[in-house]
């Protein structure tokens, strides 16, 4: 339940941030809507392939290098492919 209200909140942030952008007459850069995009993909991965044997971890418990290197070994733990890594990495880094 709690995690349904996280992503909510997220995707009503992405779209007053997005229409802030088109009220100031620029939209966000391609490179800012694939982060978006995959943070979101991320968000609901991230149940599926961690949540089921890992607690969640505040942002401050692990620095970016860690989670690249804790992704890149549960990568081939998980067997989890690389877009969806990608994806899970990039919501890792973010929340």
């Amino acid at each position: 339940m709690f995690e349904a209200r996280k992503v909510f909140a997220l995707l009503l942030g992405l779209v007053f941030f997005s229409f802030s952008f088109s009220w100031a007459g620029e939209g966000p850069t391609a490179e800012q809507q694939k982060k978006a995009q995959l943070f979101l993909k991320g968000s609901k991965l991230w149940p599926n392939y961690c949540g089921n044997c890992h607690n969640p971890r505040g942002p401050s418990d692990r620095s970016p290098a860690d989670w690249d290197l804790i992704m890149m070994h549960m990568r081939s733990t998980a067997n989890i492919p690389a877009a969806d890594a990608e994806a899970i990495l990039e919501y890792l880094k973010k929340r």
